[in-house]
């Protein structure tokens, strides 16, 4: 008999002995994993029904709007009183703003009669000029006449440079008072926004936190239910679990056929004929019975392995669903959101409080600085009026020299004019000292009035942000208690989560066992085609078509088959009939 096998048939018994103990340690890890998994399941409800209970007392103990010792109640409470206080202070600022406004117009007036007294000093510049050249033409007459425009010319130059130095500090002091004033209307915009602020957390800050942490209650609720549903999967995979016994039953039939297959080494020396087609014929049919019986239970194993790769997947699909949805939760519009919007609001409360006190303690500086330029401007007008005297001096001194001079007749008017400057500019200056005068102390009331009125604000701000601390400190408390419920919620537990991750491992080695029974139904194949080459080789020789077997080998194989459908499938190989016993598919003794 030739043959070239270099797999023995007791090589692939020997690799489907190994499948059929895969299978068992497979099917027993999968039996013994899913009743952790139902146990798991059943403590993670019980320990998430606990912490929504938990979360019912830690609600209640925050937003109990019959409890007047509610952290709601007391926040309210606080932020209306403040909001009161606040507004009473923020009027008062208004006022004070709206005074001020006015006092800088009194600067801005001021900047026009400078220009005008410049103007004044310019002509009178001219006016020394002219008189100097009629003074010189006049000759020795005009001698003292020179010397008096000469000094009218200085001190009408001194005058230009007073106006510039007046007009400098004036634009000093605007552009000063401006930025005092924009400084003040910064904290008017700071207050006004805070005054929202108040009316808006009062009425929505805790409450939408409060109202948030029944929406959480609802929500793990609705987590916990929807954690039920892996049961249905649970159960699913537990009932396929039964099936290994028929795929052991039907690797047994496979290895208890190969093992009759045995394959001489050296070929058969006195066999005849028939006995020769006879073990032919039986030699390639058990490798193709073996090959079909493998095929049926590699089916079997792929769908044990779908369904248990489709349900383990249903659990996996829900685990990720309660999973995404409580990240979402957590990290979404959602409780712990809230708290954050109502924390943030306090600290945004303290922080516009804190900010208006820190403005306002820059404007104080800022008005100390001002009421100095203010103090030096009215000085300046001080200074420049002693400058006007010295006008005058020159005035009476000039129409005395053209009254002695006849040579001088001719600057009558040019001295009438001088006179008149003399006058306008004198009048000018005392007007704006006045002015100024008025201004300062204004203002110095309006500023000492803000100073005190700081002291007040400060001692109401110092109140309010330690009752806002304390209502913090308080809500950080309760929204870390809170939170905590959450962030450690889960609807499994760690020990469901790890159990069900060793499914994945199981489900791996079940798709190796299919590979393995691959490889067998492959050997077997070569094993048939070579026996079945060596049958149709001697049919040929023997001038025969076909053959029917004879040897009874092959029905003793299949007596001892424990599944009816196995049987028939040998038959239907073998051309004999089985006789009808149970359903298939189900177990048979004989």
């Amino acid at each position: 008999m030739e043959q070239s096998i270099e797999t023995s048939p007791t090589d692939i018994a020997a690799q489907i002995d190994g499948v059929i103990k895969n299978t068992e340690i497979i099917f027993d890890g999968i039996a013994g994993i899913f009743p952790k998994l139902s146990s798991e399941l059943e403590k993670g409800r019980n320990t998430s029904e606990l912490q929504v209970e938990s979360l019912k007392t830690k609600t209640a103990t925050f937003r109990n709007t019959a409890s007047a010792s509610s952290l709601l109640a007391k926040t309210k409470a606080v932020l209306r009183e403040a909001s009161d206080s606040f507004n009473t202070l923020h009027l008062r600022d208004d006022q004070l703003l709206e005074s001020l406004r006015k006092e800088i117009e009194v600067v801005r007036e001021l900047d026009y009669r400078i220009s005008d007294i410049r103007e004044s000093s310019e002509s009178m510049e001219l006016i020394s000029l002219n008189a100097m050249t009629v003074a010189i033409k006049a000759g020795k007459a005009g001698g003292a006449f020179s010397f008096i425009t000469e000094e009218l010319k200085r001190i009408s130059a001194r005058s230009i440079v007073y106006t510039e130095e007046l007009t400098a500090e004036g634009k000093e002091i605007d552009e000063a008072f401006s930025n005092f004033l924009s400084a003040m209307e910064k904290v008017e915009e700071v207050q006004t926004k805070l005054l929202q602020d108040f009316g808006s957390f009062v009425d929505t800050g805790f409450q939408k936190a409060g109202n948030a942490t029944d929406g959480a209650i609802d929500f793990l609720k609705d987590i916990i239910e929807e954690s039920k549903t892996i049961w249905d999967p649970l159960t699913t995979i537990m009932q396929q679990v039964q099936h290994q016994d028929i795929i052991r039953q039907s690797l047994d039939h496979v290895v208890l056929a190969l093992r009759e297959l045995k394959i001489e080494e050296e070929p058969i020396g006195q066999e005849t004929i028939e006995e020769l087609l006879d073990e032919l014929v039986f030699l390639r049919t058990i490798p193709r019975l073996c090959s079909d019986l493998i095929n049926d239970v590699s089916e079997q194993i792929r769908q044990s392995y779908n369904l248990f790769k489709g349900e383990t997947e249903r659990i996996g699909g829900v685990m990720s669903s309660i999973e995404q949805k409580v990240r979402d939760y957590r990290h979404g519009a959602s409780l712990s959101s809230y708290f954050n919007e109502a924390e943030a609001s306090i600290v945004k409360i303290r922080k516009s409080v804190t900010s208006s006190l820190d403005m306002k303690v820059e404007i104080t500086s800022r008005s100390e600085n001002l009421m100095q330029k203010v103090e030096a401007l009215q000085q300046s007008f001080i200074d420049f009026s002693e400058l006007v005297g010295q006008f005058q001096n020159v005035n009476v001194a000039s129409k005395i020299e053209v009254a002695k001079q006849q040579a001088l007749e001719s600057m009558e008017a040019t001295v009438e004019e001088m006179s008149n400057l003399t006058h306008f500019i004198d009048s000018t200056v005392e007007n704006a000292l006045q002015s100024i005068h008025k201004f300062f102390k204004r203002t110095q009331e309006s500023l000492l009035f803000y100073r005190e009125m700081y002291k007040s604000e400060a001692s109401f701000a110092d109140n309010f942000q330690h009752d806002m601390a304390f209502i913090a400190e308080d809500a950080n408390s309760t929204v870390h208690g809170i939170e905590a419920v959450i962030e450690n919620f889960s609807a499994f537990g760690s020990g469901f989560i790890q159990t069900y991750q060793e499914t994945e491992e199981l489900l791996e080695k079940l798709s190796e066992c299919r590979q393995e029974l691959a490889q067998s139904t492959n050997l077997l194949g070569e094993i048939e085609e070579l026996f079945d080459k060596q049958f149709q080789k001697e049919l040929a020789r023997n001038g025969l078509t076909d053959w029917n077997i004879r040897s009874e080998r092959f029905q003793n194989i299949i007596k001892r088959f424990t599944i009816l459908e196995h049987k028939k499938v040998a038959g239907k190989i073998g051309g004999f009939e089985v006789e009808e016993g149970s359903a298939g598919g189900e177990i048979t003794f004989f």
